[in-house]
Formats: structure tokens, sequence, C-alpha cells
């Protein structure tokens, strides 16, 4: 299977059962001051440290997809909107990231086995398609799942772009790639401070808006 089929073969998987939701989305302002809990500098260094060390976690919360109508996938219709819950489940060397709808069940499971390179995606109806490795299933549909749980941490990897805080020292948005990250919100979760709320933006895919409700780290 053809890199474009398999990218509309996910955004079909994405976007499809997203057409059966209630439009339940969330506000995001732009330009607004960052709120929430601050560390110093010191601190958020500290704290960068010990998440990066961090092998084992689970975040859940609500996630809102806008692809955009130029995105251009075929006949798939990409001009869409809706909200679902995610969870990003991390353990040595292994993932699962699935998002979910009370009305409609799962939507799509992204899966990384330990000891294996590649990736597997199973579909609503429980199909599954797998991509030898992260960079080829990234390629194929141009969403870095590796970067996600960093991105919704708040941190950095040293090859981003644009790097800016606010006053404050919360990190604000970055260039990964193409893919401008802007955070909107920090909540204390246990004993660290996260974003709460950030925007993922790709001009050439689309919009992915996230509401982090909780974390086991």
């Amino acid at each position: 299977m053809t890199t474009p089929c398999l990218r509309r073969l996910f955004l079909a998987v994405l976007v499809l059962p997203v057409l059966l939701l209630s439009a339940c989305t969330t506000s995001f302002e732009q330009n607004v001051q960052i709120i929430g809990p601050n560390l110093t500098k010191e601190q958020w260094n500290a704290q960068r440290d010990v998440l990066l060390d961090k092998s084992s976690f689970t975040t859940r919360g609500e996630v809102e997809i806008d692809l955009l109508p130029q995105a251009h996938y075929g006949n798939t219709n990409t001009n869409t909107q809706g909200s679902a819950k995610y969870v990003y489940q991390a353990k040595p060397n292994s993932y699962t990231f699935a998002v979910t709808h009370f009305m409609a069940g799962v939507l799509f499971k992204v899966k990384k086995g330990d000891g294996v390179p590649g990736v597997e995606l199973i579909n609503s109806d429980g199909n599954k398609y797998n991509f030898p490795s992260e960079a080829e299933f990234s390629k194929a549909v141009q969403i870095p799942i590796s970067r996600l749980p960093y991105w919704i941490m708040g941190i950095t990897l040293g090859d981003e772009r644009d790097v800016r805080s606010d006053v404050s020292g919360r990190l604000e948005q970055f260039n990964s790639n193409g893919w401008i990250v802007r955070y909107y919100e920090y909540e204390k979760f246990g004993d660290f401070i996260l974003p709460k709320r950030l925007i993922v933006t790709n001009a050439k895919v689309g919009t992915i808006k996230i509401v982090v409700n909780k974390w086991d780290l």
C-alpha cells in the first residue's frame, strides 16, 4: 500500500467516526496570557530532567481534531471538528495511544510493542495496519506520534525552533518540524507543574486541541 493510501486510510479512520460526534468543543483563545502556577527557571530545568527519565506514565484528557480542507487526502472529508477522550499509556520501550468517544467507542488506537520497531494502527472496526517503524508511521500519517507525550508534558528536546517562554518562565510555544505547539494553561499534577491546555497546529495537516485531565507519573 502506498504512502498516500496509508495517509488517506488513517485520516478516514480518524475523521469518519468523528463526523458522528456532537460538536462539544473547548474554547482556546489566541494571544492570551498563560494562566496557572509557575516555577523558577531552576525548578523548570529540574522538573524537565526528572520527566525525561520517566519511562512509565499515563495521561488522560480530551482531544479535538480539526483537519484542514486544503490538506489533500483524496476524497476524505478533512474539514470537520469533534471532541473525544484520549489515553496515552507509556511503558519502557512501548506505548498505547487510544482515542475514544462514549457514543462511538474506540475511534482509533496506535500501539508500539516492547522490543519491536513497528507501530500498529487499529481502527474503529478492529482492523489492524502495521508500519515497520515510528518513522514510517509518522511519514505516512504526518503525525509524529513519538513526540506527542513530550509536547503534552511541555518538554523541548533540543531540535525545536522559535522556542518562546512567557514573562513568568513557562514554555509558551515552539516549532517542531512544522508543528507549532502553543500552551495556554498550566496546572499542578502531583509533584509537577504541567500543561493543562495546548494547541498543536500544522499548516499542511490541521489542528489538534488537547485538554489534560489527569497524569499518573
